[in-house]
């Protein structure tokens, strides 16, 4: 049986090679590339193959220094830069172009009021006679110092007088206050508030010498000003080589006004300064963030002042909008600008740390958003909105930050809005619950 078979085989194989135009013999495959041209990121891997050969081939790079290849045709991006990959197959040179763009990321963070109350400030006192407020923040110590950029609004002035500590309705607020914020992590304060004006000038100038003295921390401060040139100068810092502006307004001074001879304390929320200012600051950085103090308070939605406003703002350039002062968590949004960019819009982030037992005031929020810089042109690769419990103990004597995610049932039958004269129901369920009224987020969004 196999006799006759290769005999069939034999005969078709004679046929054929007399039949003209047809060749007996497998036409030869030409060799090939997988990719003959590709982009990679600074640290990224890309497998180049051939295909229609077998064997080894040489592999060689124009520039090891932008590009590098492996014996077995793994390309490894070095260096922004142009190369070309070649694999000799045989008697054939294959060649692959690549492009290597440096690729950077900037993580950021904000969060909203950092208001203390009369209560707060007794509070810090130690036995030894200083004052400590480093528990207020322990919880996120590890996230805030984990991002790049980490903006706190600074809600009332810092003052060594003693004499001007007070809380509600003219605040006046320890120094020790601000170290404990920079012990935290935080290097962005933002001061432009309806507070920065309630022990006057005084006030004001302390707040903005306190500052000054940590920007050999790393510290930027924004919103109050010592003189002109100060008020004039737009706030910009750079960050793993993306630079970003950053401008903080505030709607009122609660009905006091600064005079001509010190107009430039504090900025107000003026669309003609807001769109000048944009537009010199997208001049000068690659990434503009607005900080608006603003809106209604305790309304869990934006006003139509806000929402007005935040689309001029988009419209003018804006990248990133990130508000306070409502005290209570509104909604994060995206707004389309005129040019068609996508702006992250966080009208409220509420209160970070204050002692308002008000049942809503409790929940609050984080602003989290990754830049990325590829060939000189920077995007916002993703953004969220982090919920954050203000935790105040029974007794009205400790305060502590933590993430909704984190905070227990057992922490908050211990909160102080729960004690028979708020009567606010605080629990784990309820917070989740008013997060998703307010955001129209649920828990497993966050993941």
């Amino acid at each position: 049986m196999k006799k006759r078979m290769m005999a069939v085989i034999l005969l078709l194989t004679l046929v054929l090679s007399l039949v003209p135009g047809v060749d007996a013999r497998a036409d030869e495959i030409e060799p090939v590339l997988n990719e003959t041209k590709i982009t990679l990121e600074t640290g990224n891997k890309f497998r180049l193959t051939v295909g229609g050969a077998t064997g080894k081939f040489g592999w060689t790079s124009s520039d090891p220094e932008v590009a590098k290849v492996t014996k077995y045709g793994k390309v490894i991006a070095v260096s922004e830069g142009k190369a070309t990959i070649t694999a000799a197959v045989n008697d054939k040179k294959l060649k692959c172009k690549v492009k290597v763009v440096d690729v950077k990321y900037v993580t950021i963070m904000a969060v909203g009021d950092n208001l203390f109350h009369q209560r707060m400030i007794d509070q810090g006192l130690q036995s030894g006679g200083s004052f400590d407020y480093s528990r207020i923040y322990a919880e996120l110590k590890d996230t805030i110092e984990a991002a790049d950029v980490r903006i706190i609004n600074q809600e009332t002035i810092l003052t060594s007088d003693r004499s001007l500590w007070a809380g509600y309705p003219n605040f006046g607020t320890p120094l020790e206050v601000g170290d404990a914020v920079v012990g935290a992590g935080f290097n962005v304060i933002t001061t432009a508030t309806n507070h920065s004006y309630d022990k006057g000038t005084a006030g004001m100038k302390s707040t903005v010498k306190y500052w000054k003295k940590q920007a050999k921390k790393g510290v930027l401060m924004t919103g109050m000003y010592d003189s002109q040139e100060a008020y004039d100068t737009i706030t910009v810092g750079e960050y793993n080589g993306i630079r970003i502006a950053f401008l903080n307004y505030t709607y009122s001074l609660n009905g006091r006004s600064l005079d001509s001879s010190n107009s430039y304390m504090v900025k107000l929320l003026n669309e003609n300064l807001i769109k000048k200012e944009i537009a010199e600051a997208k001049k000068q950085a690659d990434v503009v963030i607005v900080l608006p103090h603003w809106g209604t308070e305790y309304l869990l939605e934006a006003d139509s002042g806000q929402k007005a406003l935040a689309q001029k703002m988009a419209d003018w350039g804006a990248d990133i909008i990130i508000g306070t002062h409502p005290h209570v968590l509104e909604p994060m949004v995206t707004l389309t600008s005129k040019d068609g960019r996508k702006v992250p819009c966080y009208y409220s982030l509420g209160n970070f740390t204050a002692n308002m037992p008000n049942k809503n005031c409790h929940l609050e929020g984080m602003a989290e958003l990754k830049l990325k810089m590829a060939g000189g042109k920077v995007e916002i690769v993703s953004y969220k909105l982090t919920p954050l419990v203000n935790h105040i103990s029974r007794g009205d004597s400790e305060w502590i930050v933590y993430r909704l995610e984190d905070y227990t049932e057992e922490l908050a039958k211990n909160h102080l809005g729960n004690n028979s004269a708020y009567n606010c129901n605080i629990t784990v369920e309820s917070m989740w619950k008013l997060y998703t009224q307010i955001t129209g987020f649920k828990k497993e969004d966050l993941n």
